[in-house]
């Protein structure tokens, strides 16, 4: 049964001296500074890889006949997946970038930095009708099929004891796999999580056994 997947994206990209950019003086973020060439090759990269991936079945060509589609094997997708746009005013590059058809587009006002809250209450408003929800940042991409189903399998595996979230990685120019989000000294974390509190568990996935630690690096670019 195919299961529904929302998942939010909070959008914005503005010139550094934009008078509407009320986060102008931050311009070491993307959004705010420099030219949106790369801001939009990201971000279409973040949708094509969700569309391809999780939104749509998967064909197999029939050397016999050399037809694809309905007269070959499909592989339906394990997911209806929706994703939810939720951009700042006139400041975004929707008009640059190809949406897939499981895309829609929430246009709101007040300051651009609380976009992540409109994401928020739409995940909220949803949770009745969603068997999973998830809050992206426009430039993360999920390549690995299995990444939803992962995050199935531990929450049976420890109910409401833990969630588990990604990794983030780049990949530098001689394919040097960096997590980039690493240990935090700990005054940085005391005041919002003690983690001496349940620090790691251990499971056994496939032939492997996996061990999770809790981290001191709380980031917020992905969440369940």
């Amino acid at each position: 049964m195919t299961k529904k997947l929302l998942v939010t994206i909070p959008h914005f990209c503005a010139p550094s001296d934009s008078p509407n950019n009320a986060a102008a003086n931050q311009t070491a973020y993307g959004s705010v500074a420099g030219s949106p060439a790369r801001r939009i090759q990201a971000f279409q990269e973040c949708l094509d890889q969700l569309a391809r991936t999780f939104a749509y079945p998967a064909y197999a060509l029939d050397n016999r006949t050399g037809l694809i589609g309905s007269a070959a094997f499909i592989l339906p997708p394990e997911w209806d997946v929706e994703i939810l746009i939720c951009v700042h005013e006139e400041n975004h590059l929707i008009d640059s970038v190809r949406l897939p058809t499981q895309a829609n587009v929430i246009q709101v006002g007040g300051l651009p930095q609380e976009l992540g809250f409109a994401c928020h209450r739409e995940m909220a408003s949803r949770f009745q009708t969603c068997d999973l929800l998830c809050y992206l940042e426009d430039d993360i991409v999920i390549t690995d099929p299995s990444f939803f189903g992962k995050h199935v399998w531990f929450h049976k595996l420890v109910n409401d004891g833990a969630i588990v979230q990604p990794n983030r990685f780049d990949v530098d120019g001689d394919w040097r796999k960096v997590y980039v989000d690493g240990p935090l000294p700990k005054r940085h974390v005391m005041r919002y999580a003690d983690l001496k509190v349940q620090s790691e568990l251990t499971a056994e996935y496939g032939s492997r056994r996996i061990r999770f630690m809790r981290p001191s690096n709380l980031m917020s670019a992905f969440f369940f």
